[in-house]
This record gives C-alpha cells, sequence and structure tokens, in this order.
C-alpha cells in the first residue's frame, strides 16, 4: 500500500521549462495541497486474505525549480483508514541537469521514499480474531535519462527515456490469533512473524508531456520496476491547466502493481498549486 513515484503539480511548470526554447534560467517554486481517493488490493494466499477497499488520501507538496540547473521536491501524504491500515509516506526527490542542450538535457537523479503502514484488522477477516501489521518501507533510488524536445505549432512535446537502480528495505511484523473452537480447539493460538525483507530492483522508464498554449499540460509515464524473476509496472496520467501565472488546477490518475506481488494502489485526486 502506498504511493510511489514523482509527485503532482509541478508538472506544467516543469514541463514549460524543459520543453520551451533555449531561455535564460528561471527559478520556480509551487506549493499544493491536493485530495482524493486511494484503491487498495491486497491479497495474500498463505493467510487466505483477499482485500479490496478505498478510502481518504490527502496531502502536501513542494518543489523548487531552476529551470537550468535543477529541482528538487519534497511530498507527505496521509490516508486515514484503506483496508483497515492507516498509512503515512513521504519522498524527497533531486534532479540535477547536465551537458548541452541537444535538444534536451541529460538528467541525473535520485531520491528516496519512506512509507508507514499500520493495519488492524480486529475481527473482520473471517477465521481469525485479531489481524495486524505494522511495517516501514524505505526505497531509496538513482536515475540518468535525457530529454529530447520538439515544437509544432502551438505545442512542445518532451520525451524523457531513463534507467537507474531501486533497493527496498522493509521493517516490521505480523501478527494475528485464531480464536478458539472447542473442543477441538479448547483455546486461542496467537502467532507472529517478521516482515524484514530486502530488494534490489533496477528500473527503466519513458516519460511523455505534451505542452500546449503554455497553459495546458498533458503526461503520461511508464515505470518498470524489476529482477530476475519478477517485474512490476506503474502507469501515470496527468492533465494541468493554469488559469492564471501563478494559479492551475491538476487532476491526476496512477496505478501501480505491488513489489511484494501481494496486490496493487490506484488512485485519483485533484489539487490547486500555487506558483511564486
Amino acid at each position: 500500500m502506498g504511493i510511489k513515484g514523482n509527485h503532482p503539480l509541478a508538472a506544467a511548470a516543469l514541463a514549460f521549462a524543459l520543453v520551451s526554447s533555449p531561455a535564460a534560467a528561471e527559478e520556480m517554486r509551487i506549493l499544493a495541497p491536493y485530495v482524493g481517493i486511494l484503491s487498495n488490493v491486497y491479497k495474500d494466499d498463505d493467510h487466505g486474505l483477499d482485500l479490496r477497499d478505498s478510502g481518504l488520501l490527502t496531502g502536501l507538496y513542494f518543489q523548487w525549480i531552476d529551470t537550468e540547473r535543477y529541482q528538487w521536491n519534497a511530498f507527505l501524504y496521509y490516508a486515514p483508514e484503506v483496508n483497515y491500515t492507516r498509512v503515512l509516506g513521504g519522498h524527497f526527490i533531486y534532479d540535477r541537469y547536465l551537458g548541452p542542450d541537444w535538444h534536451g538535457k541529460f538528467v541525473v537523479g535520485a531520491g528516496l521514499e519512506a512509507m508507514h503502514n499500520e493495519l488492524d484488522a480486529g475481527s473482520n477477516i473471517e477465521g481469525l480474531s485479531a489481524f495486524d501489521m505494522d511495517y516501514w518501507v524505505w526505497t531509496p533510488y538513482f536515475r540518468t535519462g535525457k530529454y529530447f524536445k520538439a515544437e509544432l505549432g502551438p505545442a512542445a512535446f518532451s520525451l524523457l527515456p531513463w534507467v537507474g537502480v531501486e533497493p527496498e528495505w522493509i521493517r516490521g511484523d505480523m501478527s494475528q490469533t485464531v480464536p478458539a473452537h472447542p473442543p477441538y480447539m479448547p483455546s486461542e493460538i496467537n502467532t507472529t512473524a517478521s516482515l524484514d525483507d530486502y530488494r534490489f530492483y533496477g528500473i527503466a522508464g519513458l516519460n511523455f508531456k505534451v505542452n500546449l498554449y503554455r497553459f495546458v499540460d498533458l503526461e503520461t509515464k511508464y515505470k518498470a520496476t524489476f529482477d530476475k524473476a519478477d517485474l512490476y509496472g506503474t502507469v501515470d496520467a496527468v492533465a494541468n491547466v493554469f488559469f492564471t501565472r501563478s494559479l492551475g488546477l491538476s487532476y491526476r490518475f496512477k496505478y501501480m502493481q505491488s513489489l511484494d506481488g501481494t496486490g496493487s494502489n490506484s488512485y485519483h485526486y485533484f489539487g490547486l498549486a500555487y506558483l511564486f
């Protein structure tokens, strides 16, 4: 459960900077609160779980952009209850633009995502009188890529293929209680298990943007996360409209498969971005 990847609402301003004709460096800052719906699917065949639920998602995003040199952004989000789980997470991401502008600069980036999931299903799972999970997920990443730009009339296009690596650490535990069933099971059974895990993935992606008339921005992204045995996909779609030079509205959809193969997350949300 949770959200990964670059987060929202700076897309319009960043796309404008990256797909416009070469110009002097400009600094922009974006602050964006947002609200939406997170949908989660969690499956665990070993424990007979098939949970599906949707709930409120809120967050706050900030980004600082230097159009010729770098961008960094920080993002915090919170979902009070989805599939009996309280989710708190965030990320910090930094991208550096390098080299001559051969129809777009090179990019070297790094980031860190952290997420805390606290699940308390109580007796809502058939056959159990209690089921709890409490764990952290830590995911740093490193990537490099190259922008390619073009313009056609009022439309400016940007294409970014990139590759990188992404280790993942999980720390936490799980507990469950099977109620007593006299006379065959005179007392309840309590079991606990560690969720601690480490995995190392390769990552690769492709970002495509279209900016129309300098104030309408459309974007789609695909990210593949993989190791020797598995491949997991993440798809993003974004539509941004800036009504003034400092105020805009954004809609975003995201779908991502869980890296442990236990399900997926998807979300829709709207946000109001303030550019200054």
